[in-house]
């Protein structure tokens, strides 16, 4: 998640249009190939295609959610994007309850009740034009995270490194009617590179293996940090702050979530 946290303030530093922005993203398949080939020795087109139904639903939910969340970062405030998009784990427990009958604990419903007040106040806090675009497009983002996370839960045998490179190839394909792939600058290409081809597949990689060493209420909150730390880093490098009604609810939402995940803890 430290890996991950500047991802809002590269894609806000890119000088060209959003298409292209999410094209260039899909260069992270190189780094989840070499990841793959360190981690297995080798590579082989049959074991990319081999992905199943489940494999292939990772790929599709990881493409869009990247689009949704390079869309939100540039045309609404950090804040209010990794804010929103924070909720995805309350989402995550509705969509269980509903779509996999798992029982859901009381906490989790209070903490959804606050995590909705949170959200809400955000999108009453009276944004710029064209922001309240961009945080329904976190919105959305959140829930195909959920959608995401509740798909991965149901298969934990889904080949997440070739998925996570699919869907990434995905991305680039969408995006590639619509983007200016020439339109880079020298520093466009210095961020794409390093943050592309090394941070976010690295950062992605290390999430996703996270979970199998550490109880569910830890992942919860080390999650929490990229919501802490990404507005912080564009607020230093852009000087956008975060107004005082936004600051309230992002509270609320961190409150929310930090102390669903410490009622789950082990005593």
């Amino acid at each position: 998640m430290l890996l991950l946290s500047p991802d809002g303030v590269f894609v806000r530093l890119l000088t060209v249009d959003d298409a292209t922005v999410i094209f260039y993203r899909g260069i992270a398949a190189v780094g989840y190939l070499v990841l793959l080939y360190l981690e297995r020795g080798r590579i082989t087109g049959r074991g990319l295609w081999r992905l199943g139904r489940a494999g292939l639903a990772v790929s599709c939910l990881s493409a869009a959610g990247n689009t949704c969340f390079v869309v939100s970062i540039r045309a609404t405030t950090a804040a209010h994007a990794m804010l929103i998009l924070a909720a995805a784990p309350i989402f995550t427990a509705v969509f269980s309850r509903a779509f996999t009958h798992e029982p859901v604990a009381r906490r989790t419903w209070f903490a959804t009740a606050f995590v909705l007040v949170g959200v809400a106040g955000i999108f009453l806090a009276h944004p710029e034009p064209g922001q309240l675009k961009g945080d329904l497009v976190a919105l959305a983002g959140s829930v195909i995270l959920a959608a995401l996370f509740v798909v991965i839960r149901r298969n934990p045998e889904i080949p997440m490194l070739p998925s996570l490179a699919v869907g990434a190839v995905l991305t680039s394909v969408a995006a590639a009617p619509f983007a200016s792939p020439g339109t880079l600058t020298a520093p466009d290409v210095a961020i794409v590179a390093s943050f592309g081809l090394v941070l976010l597949p690295a950062s992605l990689a290390l999430v996703t293996r996270g979970p199998r060493y550490l109880p569910a209420p830890q992942v919860s909150l080390l999650m929490l940090i990229e919501t802490v730390l990404g507005p912080v880093w564009v607020w230093a490098a852009l000087d956008e702050r975060p107004s005082p009604a936004v600051l309230l609810s992002g509270l609320v939402i961190l409150a929310a979530l930090a102390s669903h995940a410490l009622a789950g803890a082990d005593p």
